[in-house]
């Protein structure tokens, strides 16, 4: 079973970067050498921490490439992209991909924890269009903390910081985003947040939703129950089209 395991995480090396180019990327990753990988979808050198997930979401973007909206869905993509949101940033691989695929865009990495957050500004330095935020997605301004500290570097959510706990970070919502920035319309807003989604759709989501022209989203039921329920509720008056890549449901105004 292991042996099969590393045949197809080569066998996606491969198919990103060819042969020679893959091979040496996926002993690299097998050998834990990690802290700068060069890939063909991203300018600059990549840092990856050993003994995190890191390896995991790298799979997901420049494996998988699940934010690669390029990919046959049977119906257009807006390519004119502009401004990005990647609320759950992490350490900034999304942010990365998405500099190197949309270069004139830019993009508002947001990601609350502290190591993700340190490990992001040092993955996205190189790229000016590319604003960093240490700051929670939520549906009002608010101070949040990680309610479970130690979960894996991927899986870290929030709750209100009721008791007035160490630790806390801002947070805040599209809405506030877009007055910050200056925002007048979305063109991807990627939203990876461990569940926190459920509030963000829940409360005052028909104050950003409309300008919004691309989600993609990952829910997270199993984290925090009724996440899908309250998304598709939220949406259900938009007239988005619906499409899946890997764990991302793809929301694309018709």
């Amino acid at each position: 079973m292991r042996n099969r395991v590393r045949f197809y995480e080569l066998g996606l090396c491969v198919k990103s970067y060819g042969f020679w180019k893959g091979l040496v990327l996926f002993i690299k990753l097998k050998l834990k050498k990690t802290q700068s990988i060069n890939v063909a979808d991203a300018r600059y050198p990549i840092s990856l921490r050993n003994g995190s997930s890191d390896q995991l979401v790298f799979k997901q973007v420049f494996l998988l490439k699940e934010y690669d909206l390029d990919q046959d869905f049977g119906m257009p993509v807006p390519s004119d992209i502009k401004v990005i949101i990647d609320a759950g940033a992490n350490i900034g691989l999304a942010s990365v991909y998405f500099a190197n695929r949309y270069p004139n865009a830019k993009i508002i990495a947001i990601e609350p924890e502290n190591g993700n957050f340190a490990q992001l500004k040092k993955n996205t330095a190189p790229y000016t269009n590319v604003i960093p935020l240490q700051a929670a997605l939520w549906h009002e301004k608010d101070e949040l903390i990680i309610n479970n500290p130690d979960s894996s570097d991927w899986g870290f959510m929030v709750e209100q910081n009721t008791s007035k706990k160490a630790g806390a970070v801002p947070a805040l919502s599209v809405a506030d985003l877009m007055e910050q920035y200056n925002i007048k319309s979305i063109d991807l807003l990627k939203i990876d947040i461990e569940g926190a989604e459920k509030e963000v759709f829940e409360f005052g989501a028909e104050k950003w939703l409309p300008h919004a022209k691309t989600i993609v989203v990952e829910l997270h039921d199993r984290m925090k129950p009724g996440c899908s329920r309250v998304f598709f509720e939220a949406i259900k008056k938009e007239n988005f089209a619906l499409l899946v890549s890997g764990e991302n449901l793809i929301c694309v105004r018709a």
